[in-house]
């Protein structure tokens, strides 16, 4: 998050990290209740193609629930 290692995150560091890492999990929430069913985690897989999530689709698919587990954790 800190990209130029300053000690600080900047607003448009955290915007950067906002926009990466949090914005595709929102928009993953098709219900809108702040949290991911097994069932939306994977919808996000399969219909969010510009995602940056998709990234890590070939490490996740089959194990959505799994992953869902190691996040509440």
């Amino acid at each position: 998050m800190d990209a130029d290692q300053s000690g600080d995150v900047s607003d448009s560091e955290w915007s950067s990290f906002f926009t990466e890492f949090i914005t595709p999990f929102v928009g993953c929430d098709a219900d809108l209740d702040f949290e991911l069913s097994t069932k939306e985690f994977t919808d996000c897989f399969t219909t969010n193609k510009d995602s940056k999530i998709n990234i890590l689709k070939n490490s996740f698919t089959g194990k959505e629930a799994n992953v869902m587990e190691f996040m509440d954790i």
